[in-house]
């Protein structure tokens, strides 16, 4: 029964990391199984594996390629880098497959060579080397995609960049809230003293009213004619002059 841990692990990979998982298990499960024979009917031949025969040096760096492969997948899944090791792992991958395909072409020049083996007519690719081709083949595209996703991821994180370094450098205008203005119409100073005044009545109304009193009162004063407050000075009048009445005499004529 699987580890969940390693199930849960399995599933949280993207798909180009799964591909390059199955590739580099492949290969190195391949390299067990044979990828040359020459067998006759009295079983007389050769029969080679991946990491037997004369190729043995090359089915060895298989396994050095695929195993680094693996152990820098896991390596980042857990974002964690190896020392002394600074290439990418999706260039890691992509180059192991082009290498695996270059060292399987020169595997089966060598195997079937017509100078090589002992029944030239009976010459066989054992599965191992089929399972090598399919494993160098899975392992170029899943380090083509994760290359491909890396620099789709990159050139969006560099597009978000310049878009919030341009919103920083030139803000939005924010816009001013609206006030609501009050208009006073222009009225007679009288007219607005009233009106304080009735303000100020309904705010404190003892006060008021006392001060309205007294207010009232210099009103009051104020309000008087000006002959009225000041004093009446009373000057003697040149007297007429009478004439005595004359009586009227009665006409006489002389004759």
């Amino acid at each position: 029964m699987p580890n969940p841990r390693v199930t849960q692990i399995i599933a949280e990979l993207p798909f180009e990391k799964k591909i390059v998982g199955v590739a580099s298990i492949l290969m190195i499960v391949g390299l067990f199984f044979p990828w040359y024979q020459d067998l006759d009917s009295f079983r007389t031949g050769d029969t080679f594996t991946g990491l037997t025969g004369p190729m043995y040096l090359v089915g060895f760096t298989f396994l050095v390629i695929s195993s680094a492969s693996l152990l820098v997948m896991v390596m980042d899944y857990f974002d964690k880098k190896l020392p002394l090791f600074k290439v990418k792992g999706s260039k890691l991958h992509l180059w192991s497959g082009i290498v695996s395909f270059y060292l399987l072409f020169l595997v089966g020049s060598v195997y079937f060579h017509p100078a090589f083996g002992v029944n030239i007519t009976l010459k066989q690719s054992g599965f191992g080397m089929f399972m090598a081709y399919a494993a160098a083949a899975l392992l170029t595209i899943g380090g083509y995609l994760e290359g491909r996703g890396k620099a789709a991821v990159k050139e969006f994180e560099k597009e978000t960049r310049e878009e919030s370094i341009e919103e920083v450098v030139q803000p939005k205008p924010i816009k001013a809230p609206v006030m609501a203005t009050k208009v006073v119409h222009p009225m007679m100073p009288e007219q607005r003293k009233r009106q304080e005044n009735l303000r100020n009545m309904h705010q404190n109304p003892a006060p008021v009213q006392q001060s309205q009193a007294q207010q009232a009162v210099s009103e009051v004063e104020n309000s008087t004619p000006v002959a009225a407050q000041q004093p009446v000075t009373k000057t003697a009048m040149p007297a007429e002059n009478v004439q005595p009445e004359r009586k009227a005499q009665p006409y006489r004529m002389d004759l």
